[in-house]
């Protein structure tokens, strides 16, 4: 155990089928991950609510009576991240079949405790996790304290509205929220801190391909300066180990009578046992089913997959970088077809190999948090360290025939903000902006991320007002909109923003952008 003071900082790397809890004191000037009571550093991002009590079980021991008779599928939650974002009316297919044995009832589920049915939102339930890992925090402290301090990260190509829903679960539960750091960058910080034998300035490509989400970054670290610069972001927030062993769960569904949710355990520790195998044996007891895989075999089952992380691959300007090296994190990259792939994309790059795929993205928050609060005991290369990081998806709104009119282009560097003048289309004391975040030519095939309405809006002829609207988006990549009277900035224009609503639009156009998606992958 060790005292909670204020020099102290948490790195919570809350992934999609696990998490992470890291921390730095002071005091020891030393990173540790903190184990959970059954001595593992990463946690199951698992959640089950026991009908006929108040209590509810996290990680392996929700995981443990998942196979029981008596167990209620309707309690029982894993992939909880993939809802960040979404309206549980209107989930896609992709997302939509992991919470198959869940009840729905318009945005809730529907539970059952202490005998009786009762409602909850996905957010209670991620926020329900968050308190988990937060007891976890308190057992290797002494005591309890109001504040703690964490840096929290997100996949990179997570977008505003996701971004502001997840930091709000851990402001909720308590947590002081510092910063919102990516994924793919806090493994970057943590690896070069372990490692400062390389060369001075070079470029490094990261592949984080997790339980739920794939990220791919370039960044360019200058030693010399102590500088990150993010140069690039690609990224799919619904593609991961989980699509991997639902290629299995497709493969075999139609070859025995197993249903989908009990098939899909089998099928994840096949995956994972052909992962270091180069043939494994899938076998069910209650059917008694026997079928061996090789790797081969298992490499043409996930095709799918592989075709879309070409597409992602491909998104990259690689011709403008030369890649020193490849940092793979997250449990799926360890796939030896995946990396494969990405290794013979970049031919000259090392593979790292010191890289703790399951811990180095909590430490590297842990680290961010450390340079934030200034805690380094003494002068060492990366206590003046500058992250530059850059937006993944650009900024826009919409006009006339639905065009997107981008404001803050894709890989800009934030915190960054521009002001941009509006007219009134007629005579109204309120002004509609529909902002967006994507690359595509019409916004209804781009992210709906805020409907802001100016309100207190002097009636005027057409085109006759002049209203200067600021963006900016900050470190967290959180975006916050101001506006002003051009000719009378004493004039309050007040601006409501409504985002609840948009998730539902959202929706609409993720099915859209799935399709222009898939139409390329077909091209592959």
């Amino acid at each position: 155990m060790i005292y909670m003071t204020d020099d102290i900082v948490f790195g919570i790397d809350f992934g999609t089928t696990s998490s992470c809890v890291s921390y730095f004191t002071k005091k020891d000037n030393k990173f540790t991950v903190i184990k959970n009571k059954n001595g593992k550093d990463i946690t199951p991002s698992i959640v089950y609510f026991e009908p006929d009590s108040d209590n509810i079980l996290f990680g392996e021991d929700a995981l443990e009576i998942y196979s029981l008779k008596s167990t209620k599928k309707q309690n029982f939650f894993t992939n909880i991240k993939r809802l960040i974002g979404k309206e549980l009316s209107t989930l896609d297919i992709n997302t939509g079949r992991f919470f198959d044995k869940n009840v729905i009832k318009i945005n809730n589920f529907v539970i059952c405790r202490k005998g009786e049915l009762v409602e909850i939102s996905y957010v209670d339930i991620i926020k329900s996790y968050i308190y988990h890992l937060k007891e976890m925090i308190f057992l290797t402290i002494q005591h309890k304290i109001q504040k703690i301090d964490v840096v929290i990260t997100v996949p990179a190509y997570y977008n505003e509205l996701q971004r502001n829903i997840l930091k709000k679960c851990f402001i909720d539960c308590n947590l002081n929220v510092i910063r919102i750091l990516n994924e793919p960058i806090a493994a970057t910080l943590y690896s070069t801190y372990i490692n400062r034998n390389l060369d001075k300035e070079y470029n490094t490509l990261v592949f984080d391909c997790g339980g739920g989400t794939t990220d791919i970054s370039i960044v360019h670290i200058d030693k010399y300066e102590n500088v990150y610069d993010v140069l690039e972001v690609v990224g799919d927030n619904y593609l991961g180990g989980m699509d991997i062993t639902q290629c299995l769960v497709d493969f075999f569904s139609s070859k025995t009578n197993v249903s989908d949710d009990k098939l899909r355990v089998y099928c994840e520790k096949l995956k994972c046992d052909l992962t270091y195998k180069v043939n494994a044996l899938l076998y069910l007891e209650s059917c008694d089913y026997r079928f061996t895989m090789s790797r081969n075999m298992f490499n043409s089952i996930c095709e799918p997959f592989y075709k879309k992380i070409d597409l992602l691959l491909s998104k990259l300007d690689n011709d403008f970088f030369d890649i020193s090296e490849i940092i793979f994190i997250g449990n799926s990259s360890v796939i030896p077809f995946l990396q494969y792939k990405v290794l013979k994309k970049f031919v000259k790059a090392q593979k790292r190999d010191d890289i703790n795929k399951e811990t180095t993205v909590s430490l590297g928050a842990a680290l961010m948090g450390v340079l934030l609060k200034g805690l380094f005991k003494d002068v060492n290369d990366f206590k003046d360290t500058l992250l530059i990081d850059i937006t993944h998806l650009s900024l826009g709104v919409e006009t006339e025939n639905g065009i997107m009119c981008p404001i803050i282009s894709k890989n800009t560097i934030i915190p960054t903000s521009k002001t941009v003048e509006f007219t009134n289309s007629e005579k109204n004391d309120k002004i509609d902006i529909n902002i967006y975040q994507g690359e595509n030519r019409y916004v209804k095939d781009n992210f709906l991320i805020e409907k802001c309405i100016l309100k207190n809006v002097p009636k005027s002829e057409k085109n006759s007002l002049v209203i200067k609207v600021t963006f900016s988006i900050n470190s967290d990549g959180i975006l916050s909109v101001v506006a002003k009277l051009k000719n009378d900035e004493s004039i309050n224009v007040i601006i409501e923003k409504n985002i609840s609503s948009d998730i539902k639009i959202n929706e609409t156009r993720m099915k859209q952008i799935d399709k222009i998606e898939n139409e390329k992958i077909d091209k592959i």
